[in-house]
């Protein structure tokens, strides 16, 4: 299925809001910021539904929300991955963003749980 196919789909199971959060910005400047580009379909799903909720349980962010951006929530989680690592060196399995293939966060849950994409 293509990015459009699966945003459609999507579209059908949760309509995206009349007016997104913070879902449009200078997708640029975050590049340059974090010194890396982000996945198309990331790009995709946060102009298309901005920074949200799906299904009252996944946390999806956007680098336009302020006062906190993707960034400054990738930063924080990032930040305790490398504490725990530290302690606990199996715990943490990959590379962490932004050494070289590293795991960068994009969304949570209310349970806890971080998503990421490799680099």
């Amino acid at each position: 299925m293509g990015l459009e196919a699966a945003l459609a789909h999507l579209a059908g199971l949760c309509p995206p809001p009349e007016r997104p959060v913070a879902a449009n910005g200078n997708f640029a400047a975050v590049f340059a910021e974090l010194g890396a580009t982000l996945p198309a379909d990331w790009l995709a799903l946060v102009s298309r539904y901005g920074y949200g909720t799906f299904g009252d349980h996944v946390h999806l962010w956007s680098p336009f929300f302020l006062p906190s951006t993707m960034m400054d929530q990738a930063r924080v989680a990032l930040e305790a991955d490398r504490a725990l690592a530290r302690m606990h060196p199996k715990a943490v399995p990959f590379a962490l963003f932004p050494d070289a293939q590293g795991a960068l966060p994009w969304a949570n849950t209310d349970n806890g749980d971080v998503a990421y994409w490799l680099t």
